[in-house]
């Protein structure tokens, strides 16, 4: 995997940590594009991916338009950011989950090639939002309904 690359997630790693108890948002039977914005710090083979969604106009947009909306000195600003992959789509930041490439099925392409996101300024604004929903996480471990301090320790030690 590489920073700012989009990939395609197996199915086997939402089966098998749900058989563990974490829990992932419709995550699309694996087909759903996920951007894995941020190599981990301390962990070498260890990226964190953000699912991504198309953008609707439904009761959706307003739930993500308020949390969006709220003041920046909450967790729940960053949960999730409106941006562009090959199309306007939101990035769901608070579903957030670490992966290796042991998980990754192939990468998402557009006309044949890899989509890599390459606006500086947006995967800034999505690393910085990462950043925050991190911090959370790390003051309180498995805060999020994924397990994310859960799954890290797994993969750690199946790298």
């Amino acid at each position: 995997m590489i920073e700012n690359g989009v990939y395609i997630i197996k199915q086997e790693y939402f089966t098998e940590f749900e058989k563990l108890g974490c829990r992932f948002k419709d995550n699309k039977s694996g087909n759903r594009p996920t951007f894995c914005c941020l190599k981990d710090k301390y962990i070498e083979e260890l990226f964190w991916a953000i699912p991504t969604s198309r953008i609707t106009m439904d009761k959706n947009m307003k739930r993500i338009e308020y949390y969006i909306n709220m003041p920046r000195s909450t967790v729940a600003s960053s949960y999730y950011h409106i941006g562009h992959t090959n199309i306007p789509c939101v990035f769901c930041i608070s579903s957030t989950f670490p992966v290796i490439d042991r998980y990754v099925e192939r990468e998402y392409t557009v006309n044949g090639q890899h989509l890599i996101i390459n606006d500086e300024l947006q995967s800034a604004q999505i690393k910085k939002k990462l950043g925050t929903i991190l911090q959370a996480e790390n003051k309180f471990p498995n805060r999020f309904e994924q397990r994310i301090t859960y799954i890290q320790e797994i993969l750690k030690k199946q790298i």
